[in-house]
């Protein structure tokens, strides 16, 4: 016998009136709404429960995926910076010697290893390695555009004139004078010089002759 059926009982044994049978149903109506009522807040609650937490679990994996994105982009970053950096590595350090034109060093490294790679065998690694350094750095062709001007300068060379140490001037270069001959030097650079004589002797090659000793010691 359930809790209604027990008060049923003991009211009609109390009272055993009609109207008081009619009160009972509706105090044991109201009771069922009651509880029909919390069983639904229940239910609610227990849905909004889960809801929040199913939100939150779906909060942290975007968070945990988030974390996980950032610290893949920061090895992606860190990777790229370093890949920078190694591009940006010059492969030989210059030391104190300033380039007297554009490239001048460059050239200079070029031409020892393109010598040195002439005398291996094209089968060994170091001929590789090598021919790698020479196909990945062109000459940009500062030093034969100098040499070009220089033939121009010193075309016909009958002695020094204002206007080929103008010219001179225009590309880095001086003339010093020093007992019988004249120097040629690097301006404010005495340490190489190229002697060239005041009145030539051999005019029919001196202009080819003064180029030719620049190249060798200066360029």
């Amino acid at each position: 016998m359930n809790i209604k059926k027990s008060f049923r009982a003991i009211f009609h044994k109390l009272f055993k009136k009609p109207e008081c049978e009619q009160l009972l149903e509706a105090a044991f109506l109201q009771l069922k709404e009651q509880e029909n009522m919390i069983a639904q807040l229940k239910k609610q609650h227990q849905m909004e429960m889960d809801d929040q937490l199913n939100e939150l679990i779906i909060t942290q994996e975007k968070l945990n995926n988030a974390f996980i994105d950032k610290q893949i982009l920061q090895i992606r970053l860190e990777q790229l910076q370093q890949n920078a950096a190694d591009l940006d590595k010059s492969l030989l350090s210059c030391g104190q010697e300033a380039d007297k034109y554009h490239g001048e060093t460059l050239d200079a490294v070029l031409y020892a290893i393109r010598l040195h790679a002439e005398s291996l065998s094209n089968n060994t690694r170091k001929f590789h390695v090598l021919n790698t350094i020479l196909e990945h750095n062109p000459d940009d062709g500062t030093r034969n555009k100098l040499i070009e001007t220089l033939a121009l300068i010193f075309k016909g060379y009958d002695g020094t004139t204002p206007k080929i140490r103008a010219d001179l001037k225009k590309i880095g270069l001086e003339i010093s004078e020093e007992g019988e001959h004249n120097h040629i030097q690097f301006i404010n650079d005495k340490r190489f010089k190229v002697s060239i004589a005041k009145t030539p002797s051999d005019m029919g090659r001196v202009d080819k002759n003064i180029v030719r000793d620049i190249k060798q010691k200066l360029l």
